[in-house]
């Protein structure tokens, strides 16, 4: 990468429980959504078969020795409005799907023995586009990443990770980490990689003490000119920029 931007962001989600399996999709604002809780005999590439090879990979990594509790995926739906010049969200069920383009965005929550032997909680944010890139082929866009969790507890001591994926190229990615989160962000030179995976582990956390909430967001713009970085900060219970991104998607998982 030839320019790092990076961005402090706010770490306290509201929190709210989710205790029984829930598996099914539903459409809000443009979101289909899907928890897993009881993964008991399937394994990712089982849940989700369409994932790519890199993605399953870096999962496979990171996942070694440790136990997952919950998976969640949001799909987001896009079409390219000629008119306009840009990407708008589309609802499936009722638009013409011939053109559509597809971000997904993963959040994978799971316990991990550390050295002390005690519990730490492993939490995985990764994305993955299919986005037609013909469109926009002469900008530079801007993408911004965060991962937070509601826990108190800070994250571990260089536990957190994060990785691009191009077809033909990967990039280990600076990031930038405050209390129980992390974020990264920075103006693609090369175009939108296809996917990224990005990772932290909080310290010696008991999974089945505190409730939590485990949130992520991917924002793309297209075209940032001379805005070029996102400034997050929360609001409510969500983490927000203070402008709009020309594509926004994001996923809460809920623990007990």
């Amino acid at each position: 990468m030839k320019k790092r931007l990076l961005s402090f962001v706010l770490i306290i989600i509201l929190l709210t429980n989710c205790k029984a399996e829930e598996v099914g999709i539903e459409d809000e604002d443009h979101v289909y959504p899907q928890t897993f809780v009881d993964l008991e005999g399937k394994s990712l590439q089982d849940l989700f078969p369409n994932a790519s090879e890199k993605l399953l990979s870096d999962w496979t990594g990171l996942l070694e020795g440790a136990k997952i509790v919950t998976v969640s995926l949001v799909k987001k739906y896009y079409v390219w409005d000629k008119k306009k010049s840009k990407y708008v969200a589309s609802n499936i069920e009722s638009d013409n799907t011939t053109n559509q383009n597809t971000i997904n965005l993963y959040t994978i929550v799971s316990e991990k023995t550390l050295e002390n032997n005690k519990k730490g909680c492993l939490i995985i944010g990764s994305f993955e586009q299919n986005l037609n890139t013909s469109n926009i082929l002469n900008l530079t866009p801007l993408l911004g990443f965060s991962l937070a969790s509601s826990s108190n507890e800070a994250i571990r001591s260089n536990s957190d990770t994060g990785v691009v994926h191009f077809e033909d190229r990967d990039y280990n990615v600076p990031i930038t980490t405050v209390f129980a989160g992390l974020v990264w962000q920075n103006k693609m030179d090369n175009g939108i990689p296809s996917s990224g995976t990005f990772s932290m582990i909080l310290n010696e956390i008991n999974l089945n003490e505190e409730p939590k909430g485990i949130y992520s967001r991917l924002d793309i713009e297209l075209d940032p000119r001379e805005n070029n970085q996102f400034l997050y900060s929360l609001t409510g219970s969500q983490l927000n920029i203070d402008r709009s991104s020309d594509l926004t998607i994001s996923n809460e998982t809920r623990l007990d």
